[in-house]
């Protein structure tokens, strides 16, 4: 039985999920000016003006801070079952199905937020996932991260402190050619070629 981890935005999803949930969530809300304001949080994002962590806790604050745990969950339940098919790269997607069936410990490592990757835990068999860690107050999501986004390096801590040094060293890893940092932290890094 081998640990195995798998990326998720551009690696099982085709592409970054973000801009389709905040897509989905907007619609829901019909309150288009908040996309909009998240288009331009994208841009300041892509010419590195603000952070990762910053654009997600803008994309919380816009559709998510103050609505319950049950809403959020509900949301994201029609996401799933509306849109996210669309976004699964199949060939990857088959490959953790394969991995799950053969009895190895599967998880998912991700910047993306928990509210977002739990209900794929049940649905997929997965063993877990390590992702980035939105706070909660009286069932309410305050629009915080708790600590730093799950990439790059903090990735990579997240990850030893939970499996260990020699187990994550001994993984298999399935990631998009930029987590590098954690393809090159494993015994065998499988690329996933960006559609």
């Amino acid at each position: 039985m081998s640990l195995v981890i798998f990326d998720f935005d551009a690696a099982i999803t085709k592409r970054d999920t973000l801009l389709p949930l905040a897509h989905f969530f907007s619609q829901k809300e019909k309150k288009y000016h908040k996309l909009l304001f998240f288009y331009f949080s994208m841009l300041l994002y892509k010419l590195k003006f603000i952070s990762d962590k910053q654009l997600k806790e803008i994309f919380l604050g816009l559709f998510v801070k103050g609505r319950a745990l049950e809403e959020i969950d509900d949301r994201v339940g029609a996401f799933l079952k509306l849109i996210f098919r669309s976004l699964i790269n199949d060939p990857v997607q088959k490959k953790l199905k394969e991995h799950v069936f053969s009895g190895d410990s599967v998880y998912i490592a991700s910047a993306n937020f928990d509210f977002l990757l739990y209900p794929l835990i049940k649905e997929w068999g997965l063993s877990g996932i390590i992702s980035t860690l939105t706070e909660k107050r009286d069932n309410l999501y305050t629009g915080k991260i708790i600590g730093q986004t799950c990439r790059g390096e903090d990735k990579i801590k997240r990850l030893i402190s939970f499996f260990g040094k020699e187990k994550l060293e001994n993984a298999i890893c399935y990631a998009d050619s930029e987590d590098t940092k954690l393809l090159n932290s494993v015994k065998r890094g499988v690329i996933i070629p960006v559609k």
